[in-house]
């Protein structure tokens, strides 16, 4: 994925994502396509404003993980 001298207000993100076993809730790193970590980064290229929506089951614990080994991952 190739962002090149795009700017904007607000990122949102509703990642396409798959349906796990009903009886686990959702996990941030198991069942978003594409990678979670690459589209954060992508979006932080873009805007520091970001909105992601996910399931209700999602995993809440996650989200620090998500911003964090994007932000290292990707030095940003």
């Amino acid at each position: 994925m190739k962002i090149q001298n795009i700017t904007a207000d607000v990122v949102f993100l509703g990642p396409t994502y798959e349906i796990g076993n009903p009886d686990e809730p959702f996990s941030i790193f198991k069942n978003v396509q594409p990678d979670p970590l690459n589209l954060l980064a992508k979006s932080l290229e873009v805007s520091y404003k970001i909105a992601i929506q996910f399931p209700g089951d999602t995993q809440l614990e996650e989200l620090p993980r998500l911003f964090n080994e994007s932000l290292e991952k990707y030095g940003l």
